[in-house]
């Protein structure tokens, strides 16, 4: 029987406008001049931050804190891409990668950094995009919370087929590395990695591997960091309406649910939303359990939050990245 305090919305009702995609011009140097530079900062997405005659350079596989050679092979007209030849004055925090293809495989971006000075990256990113595109300035950002595995927890990998070769596509590329393990993926991944490596793959296909009960729509791919979202949003959300934006299959919806009069979902992903409106919804893999009370089904999409007071707002970008706000 469905819950009628729960309301999952889909872009079927077009709540949802789509904004074309921005083209952006760029060249590519025909001669790649080699240059000196400090690397200041690591930007969101893993690469090195530093200046060549006052203009931003971006270099992948850097450190804030290192001096390099690099090999400019990009312009565009706010900013450079270059390609790390060489390290002159090597950080104290590069670690050595897990992973034998990271560098060519475009899956992570931060292997080369030791664990506690990637959260402490990842703190200050966020700082900045609030002062930069917030405009939210004297703003206290806490410390990243760890996660209890560093490798071995995705629940879910999406692999491509190219030339014999299954994996992932390469850095700003369509070309495929081979994979035959992944060490972020948790062992469920891995093993049907596996089974697929074994069976093959046509050329130009891709095919979605999912640890046991991930549901086939979005939800969070780290299910030791979901815990702890939750447990956050959990002690801090008030309200009597809770809004789930990018809701997916339902995870926070339904373990919050006792705690709020009514509960709105949103989603663009018609099957996510029609897996958040199952019964036995709770939009993570079996391995993990919420403790809060299961809620399940879904009321009216005409229902209005604004006639219910005050209310909590989950916002989770595609990706997972999460906040809680409350207000009127």
């Amino acid at each position: 029987m469905q819950d009628p305090k729960l309301t999952y919305i889909g872009s079927g009702q077009q709540l949802f406008r789509i904004a074309p995609a921005v083209k952006r011009s760029r060249s590519y140097l025909a001669s790649r001049p080699v240059v000196e530079l400090e690397i200041h900062d690591v930007a969101f997405g893993g690469a090195g931050v530093g200046r060549v005659d006052g203009k931003i350079v971006f270099v992948p596989l850097t450190i804030d804190g290192e001096r390099i050679e690099a090999e400019l092979i990009e312009h565009r007209s706010g900013f450079d891409r270059a390609q790390l030849k060489k390290i002159v004055l090597r950080s104290v925090h590069r670690a050595e990668p897990v992973c034998p293809v990271f560098g060519r495989c475009g899956g992570c971006d931060y292997q080369h950094i030791a664990y506690d000075h990637q959260l402490e990256l990842k703190r200050r990113q966020v700082k900045k995009l609030l002062e930069r595109i917030g405009r939210i300035s004297d703003v206290e950002v806490s410390a990243t919370i760890p996660c209890a595995n560093q490798y071995a927890f995705r629940n879910r990998i999406t692999v491509h087929a190219m030339q014999g070769r299954i994996g992932f596509f390469a850095k700003n590329s369509r070309n495929v590395v081979d994979v035959e393990f992944c060490a972020i993926a948790s062992p469920a991944v891995n093993e049907e990695l596996k089974e697929l490596r074994a069976k093959g793959l046509r050329d130009g296909q891709h095919r979605t591997l999912r640890g046991t009960g991930v549901p086939r729509t979005f939800t969070q791919t780290n299910e030791f960091i979901a815990t702890a979202l939750l447990e956050y949003l959990a002690s801090h959300a008030t309200g009597e309406v809770l809004v789930d934006a990018y809701c997916g299959s339902g995870f926070f919806g339904h373990a919050l649910a006792d705690r709020f009069r009514s509960v709105i979902g949103l989603d663009w992903s018609e099957p996510a939303i029609a897996a958040a409106r199952r019964p036995d919804a709770r939009g993570l893999g079996s391995t993990h359990r919420t403790s809060s009370r299961e809620a399940a089904g879904h009321s009216s999409s005409r229902h209005r939050p604004a006639d219910h007071g005050r209310a909590a707002l989950a916002v989770r970008r595609p990706g997972g990245i999460a906040s809680s706000l409350s207000g009127t």
